[in-house]
């Protein structure tokens, strides 16, 4: 099973054309409202960094607002299979913002349906 496409960047024609191809997956495809999402974003990372009492920068931050305005990176699934999303790492998938994390998540699957 996958979840959520892990790239920055837009399908290529050869590989939507083998997601055409393929008869062995089922895809489904589900969304949450746009702010129900990033204040789940937001309450996984804070529950995080309690769990782990980081003093990363983006442990740190207090505010909500702060939240949505700051730079975030997708980062690969750790050992337990749980994806960590972080912003001080050096490493992974950038966005200007969370907002821009949904816009190219959202892409992706209108990409696939459409194929």
């Amino acid at each position: 099973m996958h979840e959520t496409p892990q790239r920055r960047d837009m399908l290529e024609q050869t590989e939507l054309d083998e997601i055409v191809e393929r008869r062995d997956i089922l895809w489904i495809m589900v969304t949450r409202s746009p702010c129900e999402w990033a204040d789940e974003m937001i309450n996984t990372k804070r529950r995080k960094c309690a769990e782990s009492q980081s003093a990363s920068k983006l442990c740190s931050v207090e505010s909500t607002k702060d939240y949505y305005s700051m730079e975030w990176r997708e980062e690969p699934e750790d050992k337990s299979g749980e994806r960590i999303i972080a912003s001080t790492l050096d490493e992974g998938i950038e966005h200007p913002e969370i907002f821009s994390m949904r816009f190219t998540r959202l892409f992706l699957m209108k990409q696939i349906m459409e194929a």
